[in-house]
């Protein structure tokens, strides 16, 4: 089954002020082939079309005769097997790096909780227990405790989901159901919670905030100690792009049933802009990969935090 998401994007400009970079197995053999300066005005991470197979999830659906909607083309769309690829180590330009994985998560969990006035705009893919899911889900932050987290999860079948918190009270929805926020998975991290972790990927990237706890120190912190069977690294690179150089951090790893994870951070502010999950079980691979635009300069209304009224207040 085929799912996609629509969103309206508010009229407030926002500057991107990462350089968004294709880093995965669909970077060119050159450093910086392939690499495009963002759009301030596009809604899809620079350097990648708006939506796969040509469809645009941004686009009202049409209707059948008798009110069943329906998506034109949405037979036809497929998402690139690279958008789901995790590279090897030491290719594309990366080289092995002397950071800690434990100290290089706790650097993005400080700065993810230290994010102020950002919008950041997402690309969310899976194929999951034959479901195909593409959207680009926007996320509005005002500061650490005041904020609008849209994602989309392989269990709610591409639902919009959120968790909206307005300084106060934190709510959450998932699927159809409003609750108070709930973590995907809390450490420490076994390998059952671990997976759970990774299999909620579009949320739990911005799980330090959406949990108001660590995320990715405990997470990494676990991939090292070989929970799940990971063998995990750092990795960097540098980018030279129109005259600016920007560094990179790669965290790989991979288990010893072939399962691979991928987080790709930007250091200038220590904030992920990729990640990716392989999971093999019985021949069998599902996948998941996000990417993210960080986008400064701007500033949010306040109906962007308002919890609805029918949502179940803690």
């Amino acid at each position: 089954m085929i799912h996609l998401l629509r969103n309206v994007n508010a009229g407030v400009k926002w500057w991107p002020a990462l350089i968004a970079l294709c880093l995965c197995g669909c970077a060119p053999k050159t450093d910086t082939s392939g690499i495009k300066s963002p759009d301030p005005g596009s809604t899809a991470p620079a350097g990648q079309n708006p939506a796969p197979g040509g469809a645009n999830p941004t686009s009202g659906p049409e209707t059948k005769p008798g009110g069943e909607p329906a998506l034109p083309g949405v037979s036809e769309i497929k998402i690139p097997p690279r958008t789901f690829e995790v590279v090897p180590p030491k290719t594309n330009g990366w080289k092995a790096s002397k950071s800690g994985l434990v100290a290089l998560g706790d650097k993005v969990d400080q700065a993810m909780a230290g994010v102020k006035e950002a919008r950041l705009e997402t690309r969310v893919a899976y194929e999951v227990g034959g479901n195909i899911y593409t959207g680009r889900p926007v996320t509005r932050i005002r500061n650490g405790t005041t904020f609008n987290i849209e994602y989309s999860l392989p269990e709610t079948k591409g639902d919009l989901d959120r968790v909206i918190s307005d300084g106060k009270t934190k709510v959450e929805l998932r699927g159809e159901e409003w609750s108070a926020a709930r973590p995907i998975a809390e450490p420490p991290y076994d390998a059952a919670k671990l997976e759970a972790w990774m299999m909620a990927l579009p949320r739990s990237v911005l799980a330090t905030l959406a949990d108001g706890r660590p995320s990715l120190g405990p997470v990494l912190q676990a991939l090292e100690s070989g929970v799940g069977g990971f063998k995990a690294q750092s990795e960097e690179r540098k980018v030279e792009f129109q005259g600016q150089s920007r560094d990179y951090k790669r965290v790989f790893a991979e288990s010893k049933q072939g399962d691979r994870f991928e987080l790709v951070i930007d250091e200038k502010r220590n904030l992920p802009v990729s990640a990716r999950y392989i999971r093999v079980r019985g021949g069998h691979k599902d996948t998941i990969s996000w990417s993210g635009q960080w986008q400064f300069g701007g500033s949010h209304p306040d109906k962007s935090f308002i919890i609805p009224a029918t949502a179940k207040k803690p």
